[in-house]
């Protein structure tokens, strides 16, 4: 498997080019959670926890979560960093703008 690489955004394209940075950021987390053989859930717990305001421990990304993310639904950098650092990949890598050799 490969990681996506590249693209550059075009001048007045911003809701184009989010949309395409969306998509290729949810199959390069896709790529790495399938390269490692791993299921939503397990990269759901390995990531982590919180307590929230409530004194509830919630998932820093919940499964269905990163579904969203692989389906290039929806978008959140702060949880994107938490699944980079998981991953031991650069934050730049989700989104295609770095390259890097997957094992």
């Amino acid at each position: 498997m490969a990681l996506y690489f590249g693209g550059t955004v075009e001048a007045g394209s911003f809701d184009e080019a989010t949309a395409k940075l969306r998509a290729r950021t949810g199959a390069n987390l896709r790529t790495l959670r399938e390269m490692r053989g791993l299921s939503l859930a397990e990269v759901s717990e390995a990531v982590g926890t919180y307590v929230d305001e409530a004194g509830r421990e919630r998932p820093v990304v919940a499964p269905e979560t990163l579904r969203n993310y692989e389906n290039g639904e929806t978008s959140n950098y702060e949880k994107y960093w938490a699944l980079a650092d998981f991953y031991g990949v650069p934050l730049g890598a989700l989104g295609g703008r770095i390259a890097f050799e997957s094992a």
